[in-house]
């Protein structure tokens, strides 16, 4: 297998790497809705690049109750999925937008390898990097993508809930998904997906500029 471990971006012209949204069978431990389906990514060089040991990686999340405001984890072994942290509580009145939307749709994406510059730039989260001219703006666009450095990014590596072990910074998701879905009515906010491929933990969190 010829692999590209700098990383990908989302290219929604293209198919064949996995797809958005489509319907959810799994329930939001919160609010008791269907839980978003956001993601599924079943491209095997990517999944490859990843070390993620199952067939697919789905991304869950709920952005209609409280579950929104805080890591969402969940045990994704082949097979099963288990819920093993979430936050919990009553939301505001104004929260989500009116008529938000009940599932995300389906539309599939293929994946296209990040710039070389760019990916090599990204690779240590703990220090501030100052971007070449040519690449601000891309940098500055948010975009769903796999590895390399989130257009928003908080804090340090995560910790996996099960092993304690350090976690791999997997995917990041756009606010805007495309065929008229937005994630929320800030444009800046973006999904983060960390993963721990020995114990198959992912865990999803917003962050927002």
């Amino acid at each position: 297998m010829s692999v590209d471990h700098r990383g990908f971006w989302f290219d929604q012209r293209g198919t064949g790497s996995g797809h958005f949204g489509g319907p959810s069978a799994i329930g939001c431990p919160s609010c008791g809705r269907p839980l978003l389906n956001i993601v599924t990514l079943s491209d095997p060089n990517a999944l490859f690049c990843l070390g993620w040991k199952q067939s697919e990686l789905r991304v869950l999340f709920c952005w209609r109750c409280r579950v929104s405001q805080g890591p969402f984890v969940y045990d994704q072994s082949e097979g099963s999925f288990q819920i093993v942290r979430h936050e919990s509580g009553n939301m505001s009145d104004d929260f989500p937008y009116e008529a938000y939307p009940i599932e995300v749709p389906f539309l599939d994406f293929a994946l296209k390898p990040l710039p070389k510059a760019l990916a090599e730039l990204q690779l240590d989260f703990n220090e501030d990097v100052e971007w070449p001219h040519y690449l601000t703006l891309f940098l500055e666009t948010p975009r769903s993508q796999v590895l390399g450095r989130p257009f928003v990014y908080e804090g340090h590596v995560q910790a996996c809930p099960v092993c304690e072990g350090p976690m791999n910074l997997t995917l990041t998701i756009d606010n805007d998904i495309g065929a008229g879905y937005i994630q929320t009515e800030d444009s800046s906010v973006v999904l983060v997906v960390w993963s721990c491929n020995n114990c198959s933990i992912v865990q999803v969190a917003q962050q927002c500029d």
